[in-house]
């Protein structure tokens, strides 16, 4: 009978990850209308699961609560004094609202799968950089009102995403404020001159591109490259167009005696747990003396990809992060958390190098925490795209009604190197993002 009792427990008011998503449904549309009543039983569900699987209402009370929670009283005051409201509308408010965070991975989705549109047409963001205007409003202008309207940690990841993927996305600019019914205008600087082009909105595949041999042409005028660059380049290449899609895939360029470890996203499965074998064996088998993971553009996923890579190395036991689990209405806190290494046949000896960017995010972040917080090598690139000291773990739930998707946090991570709790992962060597390997030839 106690049994049942915890069991029954556990499902219906401990587990985080009761009630997740297990099947995904298409969000409704952006000018889809929903009654005050369902608009209320939406907003009332995002509400509860905000509030009661995120570790910050469980920890001591903070300014940035009290706004959320005046934010929310605001948000439910508005839907009461409407008749109907559209999901765009809805879709700002619990934006608005969870942008306060400042968590990551605590957000809300409006989920069309592959059918997502982007201006037709990336030729001039690519030859002439970022736009001045868009549709007569400044452009930095609308970047202040997507930082309001999205969930970020960093200014510079925000800014990152803004200028490379959501300026450029048709229901984000609607988002912004911005009337697309008609397309989008953008105003670019070319040749000092203010010139305006105007794109119509398609899906992603049709999008079209400069051709390769301008793009070439222009690089060739404006870059010198060295042999390092020239070599890294043709490494990456060679790796890219062999990989088959996956998200793991490795090198040896016995030329510089170096073994090269690619991981576009922290995919934990029986293929990587494979590869990182694999990897290995041929390296300490080649008398390899130095292996590089290029954690470059990576997003995230699971942090247990940085464990099955440490295995390898030569040592007992490291730190890992401590952290703050949410259970229901109970914060469970780990502390002190240490990682023994389990034994394999043979250990790796040599150097360590981590090439990050301001997308390397979540998960690979926190493989680059454990190396450079644990000393077992060096970083190289670019700062990392989130803080180590956040919340993460998300938990995945379908608004009833508008079939937006809210994401939410259940975990709250404390950085190993407790005395740097306040930094992003700082490369040892700092260079630009696509000079990491290059700057790593060039010191071996």
């Amino acid at each position: 009978m106690i049994i049942c009792v915890c069991c029954v427990l556990w499902a219906t008011a401990l587990n985080p990850h009761r009630g997740v998503i297990k099947t995904y449904e298409v969000s409704n549309d952006l000018d889809y209308v929903l009654s005050q009543t369902e608009a209320k039983a939406d907003f009332d569900y995002f509400e509860k699961h905000l509030k009661s699987r995120h570790p910050l209402w469980l920890e001591e009370e903070t300014n940035v609560r009290n706004e959320i929670e005046k934010a929310l009283a605001n948000g439910k005051e508005l839907i009461e004094k409407i008749n109907e409201i559209k999901v765009i509308d809805l879709w700002r408010i619990y934006s608005g609202i969870l942008s306060l965070l400042h968590d990551g991975h605590t957000s809300i989705i409006w989920n069309k799968k592959n059918n997502q549109k982007f201006i037709n047409d990336f030729t001039q963001v690519i030859n002439y950089g970022n736009p001045l205007f868009m549709d007569g409003v400044k452009t930095e202008e609308i970047f202040e009102i997507f930082k309001s309207l999205t969930s970020w940690e960093i200014e510079k990841s925000a800014e990152s995403r803004f200028y490379g993927t959501y300026a450029l996305s048709e229901h984000y600019e609607r988002l912004c404020g911005i009337d697309t019914s008609d397309g989008v205008t953008f105003t670019y600087n070319i040749d000092g001159k203010n010139t305006d082009f105007h794109y119509d909105f398609v899906e992603g595949s049709k999008v079209i591109y400069p051709a390769e041999e301008k793009k070439v042409e222009k690089e060739s005028e404006e870059v010198i490259k060295d042999e390092f660059d020239i070599h890294s380049e043709q490494i990456i290449n060679e790796m890219y167009a062999f990989c088959n899609d996956k998200s793991v895939f490795y090198k040896i360029d016995y030329t510089y005696d170096l073994g090269l470890l690619v991981l576009t996203s922290c995919d934990y499965d029986k293929y990587y747990k494979e590869t990182v074998k694999n990897f290995f064996d041929e390296v300490i088998n080649k008398n390899i003396s130095n292996v590089v993971v290029d954690l470059r553009g990576n997003g995230g996923g699971s942090s247990l990809v940085a464990d099955e890579f440490i295995k390898y190395l030569n040592i007992d036991k490291f730190k890992s992060f401590d952290s703050a689990v949410r259970y229901g209405n109970f914060l469970m806190k780990n502390k002190d958390v240490v990682v023994k290494n389990p034994p394999v046949e043979q250990k790796f000896k040599g150097n360590v190098y981590v090439l990050t960017d301001i997308y390397t995010y979540s998960s690979a972040m926190d493989f680059a925490m454990f190396i450079t917080d644990n000393k077992l090598g060096t970083i190289i690139g670019e700062a990392s795209g989130n803080k180590p000291e956040c919340y993460g773990d998300r938990l995945d739930f379908m608004l009833p009604k508008s079939k937006l998707i809210l994401t939410v946090s259940y975990k709250k991570w404390y950085r190993v190197d407790r005395s740097k709790s306040d930094q992003l992962i700082e490369p040892d060597i700092p260079c630009e993002s696509k000079k990491a390997l290059s700057k790593l030839y060039s010191m071996l």
